[in-house]
């Protein structure tokens, strides 16, 4: 799996991405810190505060377009 964080691309097996997300999860109190494109073994992590209603039209938007938001309310 690739990770992309900031300018900077990272390999990594997928156990060691769900470690990132945790990280990543405890340094975004609400909103989505991460995003990947199922089954293309691509994350890229970001840091965009919304709402609960904005994340709720973000993941179907996203899920049309073969996306997974992970995120927090």
């Amino acid at each position: 799996m690739i990770i992309k964080v900031a300018n900077n691309l990272y390999q990594m097996s997928r156990k060691q991405a769900n470690k990132v997300l945790e990280v990543a999860s405890e340094q975004v109190p609400s909103g989505v810190y991460a995003i990947e494109q199922i089954g293309k073994g691509y994350m890229e992590l970001t840091n965009i505060p919304m709402t609960p209603k904005e994340i709720k039209q973000a993941v179907k938007e996203y899920g049309k377009q073969g996306m997974k938001l992970y995120y927090n309310r």
